[in-house]
């Protein structure tokens, strides 16, 4: 029949975040699409005999968080590395490592993810010897949060063979290496190390990513793949992502706008790094960090670089998107923007800046007249900062911190935001980002709960041109839900993190049940 529905959730709490923010209680689905929406009564009438009836039992819906900002294919490796989450001291990485080396055939390589200096004892990285204490039959690289820096061990050191003049090797007084790498060596670290993994592990790498991303209630990934961290892997998730229930809108991370049009994809950019990251002095701020005498951070490429690549891109008509952290990185993409725009004008471009963290308040009224997308990531408020604001403090002192994070400055100044992880640097985890805006450390930033929530749904869907498809339960939307188990507009908002995701359901098929 004609009229028949597939599936129909009924007796919940279901937040559609239409225009009207609407609470319905039942929702149909029919062909992947949302067919009905309303009352109990109204939308069980569309019931057949083959329909499939999902009670809620009171519990809440919310339409399917998208998150705008992973490292798909690395989250998936980081999975399948070393947790060093829990890590204190160096010691504590050390039994890590060797409980891991146990497992790991001689001569294979050893990852290691989520490494924090600031949260050992040492507040340090570990040096290649200490790593050479637990093993030097394997290879040995581990990640700093961030992505921003890794410590290796002497065979995997030796193994990249970096040049001894390249920036960015830290150095004993005598200038022999520690095996601590930052920005920009780095890049040449992660330039090296894609071909390290087979495509049957790449491939189990984005079935654990995409698996770990639906459990979370997250129904759409932006994956932001290919450059500098993870060179030729845009290309592969386009081959492969038919293979997951998780939506992918892939970024490629590359500046060559050719390449781009041929792989037949509107977009372009993604983390091409405009600067570094904060805790690792290398966002570029406009004065000293608080903690240093002349340290300003740094810029990656020269203004003229810069503004030749976002004009090509910008005329060719593809959305770009760059990475920005500090202030002086932010200035230099406004400014691009706003030399193309003038050049070129585009009324619904939707250029994004990625991250934002650290802006001027001028900065954000710039953005707001240049009409650009922000995309930020509450997630590091707590994972990589803390929620005491202590390591903030020290770097950027008691009055520039004011402008850390300024969610409620950006929304009340009209502009798009929308909220990723940044996964693997912080997890995947959009009912803790939507708790962290709320609960925002500093005070005169936070934004309600309707306001969270829309950055990983409605405002997410329209950073990438996908509003009438996806981001509000509608008529006529791809029918993408998380159930949850808990409200989060009627409970306290620092409980809004311990929220669970009950089921997730893509295109009316449930791709995740909780138990």
């Amino acid at each position: 029949m004609q009229n028949e529905v597939d599936l129909i959730l009924f007796n919940g709490v279901i937040h559609t975040i239409d225009e009207k923010n609407s609470i319905v209680d039942a929702v149909a689905v029919k062909d992947s699409k949302i067919s009905a929406v309303g009352t109990n009564e109204e939308i069980k009438r569309l019931k057949t005999e083959k329909t499939k009836l999902f009670d809620l039992e009171g519990k809440t819906v919310l339409p399917g968080f998208i998150d705008t900002h992973t490292h798909l294919m690395f989250t998936g490796k980081s999975l399948m590395g070393i947790d060093l989450t829990s890590a204190k001291s160096i010691q504590d990485i050390k039994d890590l490592l060797k409980e891991k080396a146990k497992d790991t055939p001689k001569g294979d390589w050893i990852f290691g993810f989520f490494m924090n200096e600031f949260e050992l004892e040492e507040k340090r990285e570990p040096y290649k010897e200490e790593l050479d204490e637990v093993t030097s039959d394997h290879y040995v690289v581990l990640y700093h949060t961030s992505l921003h820096c890794v410590s290796a061990n002497t065979r995997a050191f030796e193994f990249l063979n970096l040049s001894p003049n390249i920036d960015g090797i830290d150095k004993y007084k005598d200038s022999t290496p520690t095996g601590v790498i930052r920005d920009p060596a780095i890049t040449e670290v992660h330039k090296k190390l894609v071909d390290i993994v087979d495509e049957q592990k790449k491939i189990q790498a984005l079935k654990i990513a995409s698996e770990h991303a639906l459990k979370k209630g997250i129904t759409t990934v932006h994956a932001l793949e290919d450059g500098d961290l993870a060179p030729g892997e845009a290309k592969f998730v386009m081959d492969h992502q038919n293979n997951v229930k998780l939506r992918i809108i892939i970024f490629p991370q590359i500046m060559n706008v050719k390449e781009v049009q041929e792989l037949g994809l509107p977009r372009i950019g993604g983390c091409i790094l405009a600067d570094g990251a904060l805790e690792n002095h290398t966002a570029a701020l406009f004065e000293p960090y608080s903690d240093t005498i002349d340290d300003r951070g740094t810029l990656y490429y020269s203004k003229d670089i810069m503004e030749r690549f976002i004009l090509e891109a910008h005329k060719a008509g593809l959305q770009i998107a760059f990475h920005a952290i500090g202030e002086r990185a932010i200035d230099q993409i406004l400014t691009a923007y706003e030399k193309a725009l003038q050049k070129y004008p585009r009324e619904d471009h939707r250029h994004r800046i990625e991250h934002f963290e650290f802006p001027t308040w001028n900065q954000i009224d710039r953005a707001a007249k240049a009409k650009v997308i922000l995309t930020m990531n509450p997630g590091f408020i707590v994972h990589s900062y803390g929620p005491d604001m202590k390591l903030m403090t020290k770097l950027l002192g008691k009055t520039r911190i004011k402008r850390f994070h300024p969610y409620k400055q950006v929304l009340d100044a009209n502009i798009l935001v929308s909220g990723g992880s940044d996964s693997p640097c912080s997890p995947m985890d959009p009912l803790g980002g939507i708790c962290y805006l709320v609960i925002h450390p500093i005070k005169d930033n936070r934004i309600n709960v309707l306001d969270a929530v829309k950055m990983f749904t409605i405002n997410a869907a329209k950073t990438a041109f996908e509003e009438k498809e996806k981001g509000s339960i509608e008529v006529g939307k791809l029918a993408d839900f998380v159930v949850l188990d808990k409200d989060p507009f009627k409970i306290k908002p620092e409980e809004i993190i311990n929220v669970q995701v009950l089921a997730t359901i893509v295109g009316g098929e449930i791709v995740y049940s909780k138990g």
